[in-house]
């Protein structure tokens, strides 16, 4: 933020974005928008806590099932790949067994996928969302922040999982991984500075450093 302020940018809380098209800090995403991951988590840390299952470990898989089972994505649910405006409403089966898997992590970050799509959508508007570079931001901001939030093995684990739960065509799944990846690394690079990381990775889509298939 003081950087911000040293390049005379007024940011524009409201909507995410600053006046000159930098990124602010991410309004994050209203309750209801992250429900899904905030109750497979807390299912999960509750039944963790009876069993008295050490934090720094992953969750068993009896209680890994348990929690799916429980909230009915225990099925080989898959769909069809996002579009903005649904991104991160509809988890599938590995993305929810992914957060139960690692529930700490899940809950500190459950907001970045819908911060990624709102912060993206503002920064490149246009009513396709799939395939370009609205799409190629939005998941190297998602990526990012999930990183800075929680740690980049969890980022790769529930990005993983949301590829295969929302498949699409083998060069969008490669364009998706590949600035999944470089979404990381950004992350990483900005550890706690996630208005650096947003800035980076609208840079990164602008220049061509991620990649798009249109």
């Amino acid at each position: 933020m003081k950087a911000m302020k040293a390049l005379g940018v007024v940011a524009l809380l409201s909507i995410g974005v600053t006046a000159n098209g930098l990124a602010a800090s991410p309004a994050h995403a209203t309750p209801a928008e992250t429900d899904s991951y905030e109750r497979i988590a807390q299912t999960t840390i509750e039944l963790r806590e009876k069993e008295h299952i050490d934090p720094k470990a992953e969750t068993p898989d009896h209680i890994v099932q348990q929690v799916l089972n429980e909230s009915g994505s225990a099925g080989d649910k898959t769909g069809l790949r996002d579009s903005g405006g649904n991104y991160g409403t509809n988890i599938g089966r590995h993305e929810a067994a992914a957060c139960a898997t690692n529930p700490y992590d899940c809950k500190r970050a459950k907001s970045a996928i819908r911060d990624a799509e709102r912060i993206s959508s503002q920064t490149f508007p246009n009513k396709v969302t799939n395939d370009n570079i609205q799409d190629a931001d939005r998941h190297c901001v998602w990526q990012a922040l999930t990183t800075i939030r929680a740690n980049a093995d969890f980022a790769r684990k529930i990005g993983d999982a949301h590829e295969t739960d929302h498949p699409g065509s083998p060069e969008a799944g490669h364009m998706d991984q590949t600035n999944n990846a470089i979404g990381r690394d950004i992350g990483l690079r900005h550890e706690g500075d996630e208005a650096g990381a947003i800035n980076e990775c609208h840079a990164q889509a602008k220049n061509g450093g991620l990649i798009k298939i249109n």
